[in-house]
């Protein structure tokens, strides 16, 4: 099994804090260490699972993808593509100005 003899991964939620750049209640991180160890030891499970034999899969599509053909299609014209802006000025959309 590849998991085995491993120790087991701890949470160091002070230097979390620091990186996240995040200031914690002493009651937040008694909880999150909590939590995310939780997490951690899930993943220790999945550790453990012998995959011996097992093929590596690094897409659920095998490597191959079904796409459609490219065709060309018509598309909106201007009055449908215009007929719920809040504002048009003629043939555009009207917009407020982001730049002064």
């Amino acid at each position: 099994m590849r998991g085995a003899g491993r120790r087991k991964a701890t949470i160091d939620i002070e230097k979390l804090e620091k990186l996240a750049a995040i200031e914690l209640t002493e009651e937040e991180r008694v909880r999150f260490q909590k939590e995310l160890q939780t997490i951690l030891d899930y993943f220790s499970q999945i550790d453990e699972v012998d995959t011996e034999g097992v093929e590596v899969t690094y897409h659920e599509h095998l490597g191959f993808q079904r796409m459609r053909e490219d065709e060309p299609e018509r598309g909106l014209d201007k009055e449908d593509a215009l007929k719920n802006a809040p504002e048009r000025e003629g043939d555009y959309f009207k917009i407020p100005p982001i730049l002064e």
